[in-house]
């Protein structure tokens, strides 16, 4: 990811809050410029994303070397100059999703209403993963997470990142759920229990929301076979 994605990953922009933060309208996009050290200027564009560049104004060139993998000095500080600026104008014109993708905001909004549970975050290095349990026996049906679409597609090289639930299915069924599009082997959970889907909009809402119901429905009848877990951990 260049700098500019990990300033602004999961940003929603706020148009007008960038043009009173000092962005003017040129050629179709927003561009903000603010002044460094030593002729070196900072300036920034918004046409749908962000992409920032310093220029070097005595030399009539960019300026690139705080983009090498492990700048020098000089480079290194104008590198803290350049991430600062884009931090500032995160802070004062963006807000963050929990969520990448809006399907998954609006999928997680209707198991919480449907089934009156709580989203739990039980790994602290993966703050991007969570899970829903069902409240009688505290078992797992369903696993937020984001991960590389090459981990779903190992022929696709895209490194794209993309929202994913994992939820519990009837193991008969597996071979006719893996040829719809948008439904994948469980993603670090057991292949013959669970499947991923991805929340790009491949799947309907309706259609995820059907799955959801049928993987809360097998966890509930497995309660009788299960005692009540206080602490979280891995489901197979």
């Amino acid at each position: 990811m260049t700098i500019e994605q990990q300033i602004f990953d999961r940003c929603q922009v706020n148009v007008e809050k960038l043009k009173e933060y000092g962005f003017r309208e040129q050629t179709g996009k927003l561009v903000f410029s603010r002044e460094l050290v030593h002729g070196l200027n900072i300036v920034v564009e918004y046409d749908g994303s962000f992409k920032g560049r310093v220029e070097d104004s005595e030399l009539d060139e960019e300026y690139t070397n705080f983009r090498m993998e492990v700048p020098g000095k000089f480079a290194s500080e104008i590198k803290k100059e350049f991430v600062k600026c884009l931090e500032d104008i995160r802070e004062h014109t963006c807000y963050r999703q929990e969520y990448r993708f809006q399907q998954t905001e609006r999928i997680n909004k209707f198991v919480q209403n449907e089934f009156n549970v709580a989203c739990e975050h039980l790994w602290e290095d993966y703050p991007d993963f969570s899970i829903y349990r069902n409240p009688v026996n505290r078992k797992w049906f369903m696993l937020n997470g984001t991960v590389a679409r090459n981990k779903l597609i190992r022929l696709n090289e895209s490194a794209e990142e993309v929202d994913i639930i994992n939820i519990r299915i009837d193991n008969k069924d597996l071979r006719d759920l893996l040829e719809i599009p948008g439904i994948y082997e469980a993603y670090h959970m057991n292949k013959k229990n669970w499947i991923t889907i991805a929340m790009d909009g491949t799947l309907t809402d309706g259609e995820i929301q059907r799955l959801i119901i049928d993987s809360y429905e097998i966890i509930e009848k497995s309660k009788m076979k299960t005692t009540n877990r206080k602490k979280g951990g891995s489901e197979s």
